[in-house]
């Protein structure tokens, strides 16, 4: 059994003793009980669970409403600051900007909140380096780099099968209930629509020009480029079918 991590930064964690569901120690619920080190203690409470003496309940149906899948999500940035590092190294402002605007802008999302101390975790178990570069005027700046071990840890922690893509969208929440809007505001937010991914046809289209990108950067690039075109292209199918249904209904 892996060695449980903290479900706020990942952090992994030597639990004492692993109680499971046939002990004593638990109510009706079910679920088991991580019993954690008394180091463990003040990172463990930073987490929005119920600690009793150092320890952590986790029930299995409270797990969505518990806020458990976030131990997905610290693993998944501690797997995202190596992989930006593997490209080169960077500062922890440095990777926010790569996550936000950057090449590793459509994967997940980061804060600083949990960049900065997967950065530290993995420093401590040697998959990272750190150095302090001289800034004029500012505090010294930490640049991190990944070592053989990180690049180790990285392959290793990519080599699963992905979950499932998650899609979020305003704009099809408004096209679900498009009843209760004109055909107008209808059109315009098709529009708005059709402008944000022309936008990010271009961007691809720049970064292509300006880059020499490697194998996986041009399957990422193809793939999403395919992606967007299918979307325009059913835009302005569904744009060109209202301003049918609206010239039929003025002519009525």
């Amino acid at each position: 059994m892996s060695p449980p991590a903290c479900f706020l930064c990942g952090a992994l964690l030597a639990p004492l003793e692993i109680l499971h569901n046939r002990t004593a120690c638990h109510d009706k619920r079910g679920g088991h009980r991580l019993w954690m080190p008394v180091e463990a203690r003040k990172l463990t409470r930073a987490c929005s669970f119920r600690l009793t003496l150092y320890q952590i309940d986790i029930y299995a149906p409270d797990i969505y409403q518990s806020g458990i899948y976030r131990s997905a999500m610290a693993v998944n940035v501690r797997t995202l600051c190596l992989g930006i590092l593997s490209t080169g190294e960077a500062s922890g402002y440095e990777i926010k900007k790569d996550i936000e605007e950057g090449m590793f802008s459509h994967f997940i999302d980061a804060s600083f909140g949990s960049i900065y101390p997967a950065l530290t975790q993995l420093t401590a178990e040697g998959l990272l380096t750190v150095r302090a570069e001289e800034q004029t005027g500012k505090p010294d700046k930490k640049v991190y780099a990944i070592t053989e071990q990180g690049r180790r840890a990285l392959a290793k922690s990519i080599a699963v099968l992905p979950a499932k893509d998650k899609y979020k969208s305003e704009f099809l929440f408004q096209m679900l209930l498009h009843q209760f809007i004109t055909p107008d505001v209808m059109l315009a937010a098709i529009d708005k629509q059709l402008s944000d991914l022309t936008g990010d046809l271009a961007r691809i289209a720049d970064c292509r020009c300006s880059e020499q990108p490697h194998a996986g950067a041009r399957f990422v690039a193809d793939y999403g480029e395919a992606v967007l075109t299918a979307a325009v292209k059913c835009l302005n199918e569904k744009k060109a079918e209202l301003l049918r249904q609206t010239g039929m209904q003025a002519a009525e």
